[in-house]
């Protein structure tokens, strides 16, 4: 059902940008406060708002991306994962996304206090916040899976062989 999925997608986003989480996830704080002096291919984040990082950067954290991935296992129009968090994130009161849909940070603007995690950081975000539950069959194949090299939201390329024609006739 498309609105339990919009659900989970909210509930597991906002879930990032909430203070407990903010206040112990070091990679997701550095992405907020490095993210508009580093080199991206949005635009600029908007003036007013400066703790936000890419869409792209929560689209690919392994649980939105999977919830994502769920929407066209699902049998719903796939949409890309910026345009599934933008329509799931409307009217939050946690998360803000900038009007052109390519930054998104918390509505506050704060950070809590760093008061660090049981873990330690890490540069893949897999491990932090609740479960997201998706049935078995909504899981991409783990051809498609994420992994912390790949970080694309789209399966990879497929190689093609193409014969090739000798000069005497023969196709290798």
């Amino acid at each position: 059902d498309q609105t339990a999925l919009f659900n989970m997608l909210r509930a597991q986003v906002e879930y990032y940008f909430s203070p407990q989480n903010l206040g112990r996830d070091s990679y997701l704080r550095n992405m907020l406060t490095d993210a508009p002096t580093k080199q991206h291919h949005q635009p600029p984040p908007p003036q007013n708002v400066q703790l936000m990082t890419p869409i792209e950067v929560i689209a690919n954290f392994p649980k939105v991306w999977n919830i994502c991935a769920s929407f066209g296992a699902a049998g719903m129009m796939p949409e890309p994962p910026a345009v599934l968090l933008n329509k799931a994130l409307q009217g939050s009161t946690i998360v803000t996304i900038s009007s052109e849909g390519a930054w998104i940070g918390p509505t506050s603007q704060q950070l809590p206090p760093f008061t660090g995690g049981s873990a330690p950081p890490s540069p893949s975000p897999s491990h932090h916040g609740p479960p997201a539950t998706i049935a078995a069959a909504a899981v991409p194949p783990p051809q498609f899976q994420q992994s912390p090299y790949n970080m694309s939201p789209y399966p990879p390329p497929q190689m093609m062989m193409i014969p090739m024609q000798q000069p005497d006739g023969t196709i290798l």
